[in-house]
């Protein structure tokens, strides 16, 4: 990294001849020139308090080149021309200074000050690191800046002449001159906005903020979308000057690639439309037979049916049959939105016949699915009539016949109520979670569950986001219905487990009357107690102790396995 040379500290003052100083060669022209107001006032201080500091300087082809010291010099010429005596020639101190010395008193003595406009400071920087070949980074150190400020100040440099002017006048800050940099390549423009900022004084956001906008609604999109967008090759384009970088101003305001010049990016869509369409006419040419793209100067909209196109579905969907269709004579291409001529739909121009094809599929599918829906209907008859016997099992399954037909709206009311159920990311219910816990969960939980489901449904069946207040009655007459069945059917199963269970290996240490499984899934033949506990279940310690009038129990921990009975 170059360092600032040392400068001779030692010299010899003489008197010079105003007329034989010449400026220090690195000095800004936006010093050399000295307001009459400013000499004024140096000039004054001179003649009341005289010459507090003797100016540098040194001796080069017969001349005086004043290192540090030239508003003092134009002090001296004021007072010379008001006819006060002894300010013919100034005192300075000679010294051996080498160019770099003298552009590094430069630096000292204006750039330390801040009296130096953009532009002068921007020329001192480049006239410094081309005469001593210094990067800038180097430059920055020396001048105890960021790197980022010089390459922002040297960038001023490439402005037009005009603008140039209006930064070293003041009319247009600094700040405001580096956004107007982004418009170099495009003048008009430029100078549209260097007399906005001249005239109306926008801040430096409201003037990127306008810059935004002219060149956003100005240009054309340069990013390859779905639909829509460039349909030609972008490689040009990057290196392009009229592609630039602009961010949007009427939405996040990402950045993105645009071009500025229409006629260009309009005459190279138009090629790459038709070439499109080429290409399209060739495939349909090779099934059909026919190379023609219909428009709607051809066919009117009630002569064809839309077969495939960009924003509709595809026949073969809905056809049992599609094969038929490929080849059929009244297949042809058609391209009716002007907006858009790449939008090349497949159509029918037998519109009866593809209709009546697409009919009889749909019932097909209908009888299909009628068959499906009775043999389930059939199916969950004889789960209900195994309800008495296992009510567990038929919650279970009546919980998944009703998940199964949930929409979305559905899902979130349904996790709204029960909040401990499985969610998925977006907040949905997860299928596949609560489907595998629903064998383990208990019939205080698969209650509740049931009815939420049947709520849900009937919900999303009315198509209403609110309830109604027949929704509600219904949805209390359901929660009775399933209570009331709840109550009896417990009753029953626990008089069945008493009459039939006779003991397994699964047996838990717990009352069957608090509807907690006995067994896995099943019941099993227990023999059940009076006081409800399975005889063959292990053996309880019990002790009773007097507390409060309260009796205490204590259960011993039960063994894995449970002896059947004998």
């Amino acid at each position: 990294m170059a360092k600032a040379q040392t400068i001779v500290n030692s010299g010899t003052i003489v008197r010079v001849p105003l007329d034989k100083v010449d400026p220090n060669p690195y000095q800004p022209e936006g010093r050399i020139n000295v307001a009459p107001e400013v000499a004024a006032r140096f000039g004054d201080s001179i003649a009341e308090f005289g010459l507090l500091q003797v100016p540098v300087a040194r001796f080069s082809k017969g001349r005086y080149q004043m290192g540090d010291g030239w508003l003092r010099r134009s002090g001296f010429i004021h007072n010379k021309t008001k006819g006060l005596e002894g300010f013919d020639e100034i005192p300075v101190e000679l010294r051996e200074f080498t160019d770099r010395q003298m552009a590094d008193l430069v630096m000292e003595a204006n750039i330390v000050r801040q009296d130096l406009t953009p532009i002068d400071l921007a020329h001192f920087f480049q006239k410094y690191m081309e005469d001593f070949k210094v990067s800038e980074t180097e430059l920055a150190t020396l001048h105890h800046c960021s790197q980022g400020h010089i390459a922002n100040t040297l960038r001023l440099l490439q402005l037009p002449e005009a603008i140039t002017a209006q930064v070293i006048s003041q009319e247009i800050p600094e700040a405001h001159a580096r956004q107007l940099l982004r418009l170099n390549d495009q003048p008009e423009r430029q100078k549209k906005f260097a007399a906005i900022v001249a005239k109306e004084k926008p801040t430096v956001t409201q003037l990127d903020t306008e810059i935004n906008r002219d060149l956003w609604d100005s240009s054309n999109d340069l990013s390859k979308r779905q639909y829509g967008g460039p349909r030609f090759d972008l490689k040009a384009c990057e290196d392009c000057k009229d592609a630039v970088m602009v961010a949007n101003p009427w939405g996040d305001r990402k950045k993105e690639l645009r071009c500025v010049n229409r006629d260009c990016y309009e005459k190279k869509q138009k090629a790459a439309v038709a070439a499109a369409v080429k290409r399209e006419a060739a495939t349909i040419a090779k099934k059909v037979g026919t190379a023609k793209v219909l428009t709607s100067k051809d066919i009117s909209y009630d002569k064809y049916a839309t077969l495939k196109g960009k924003y509709s579905g595809n026949y073969k969907h809905d056809l049992a049959n599609p094969e038929e269709c490929d080849k059929c004579k009244h297949k042809a291409l058609y391209a009716g939105r002007e907006a858009d001529p790449t939008d090349i739909e497949t159509i029918c121009t037998n519109p009866s016949c593809y209709r009546g094809k697409k009919s009889a599929k749909t019932r097909a599918v209908h009888k299909d699915e009628k068959a499906q829906e009775l043999s389930l209907t059939e199916k969950l008859g004889k789960d209900v009539q195994k309800f008495k016997k296992n009510r567990h099992g038929a919650l279970v399954v009546a919980a998944k016949m009703l998940m199964a037909g949930l929409r979305a709206s559905g899902d979130f009311m349904v996790c709204k109520m029960l909040p401990d159920l499985p969610k998925t990311a977006n907040g949905r219910l997860d299928d596949e979670k609560t489907k595998d816990l629903l064998p383990a969960m208990t019939e205080d939980e698969l209650v509740p569950l049931v009815f939420a489901l049947v709520l849900s449904r009937r919900r999303s069946e009315s198509y209403s986001d609110q309830y109604s207040t027949e929704l509600k009655d219904d949805a209390k007459l359901d929660y009775s219905t399933l209570d009331g069945s709840y109550k009896q059917l417990s009753e029953e199963r626990i008089q069945w487990q008493k009459d039939n269970c006779t003991g397994c290996k699964n047996a838990k240490p717990a009352l069957i009357e608090t509807t907690s499984e006995c067994c896995t899934f099943g019941y099993g033949n227990k023999k059940i107690r009076e006081d409800g506990r399975c005889e063959n279940s292990p053996a309880i310690k019990e002790t009773e102790v007097k507390d409060e009038g309260k009796l205490k129990r204590k259960v011993a921990a039960a063994p894995e396995v449970c002896e059947p009975a004998s």
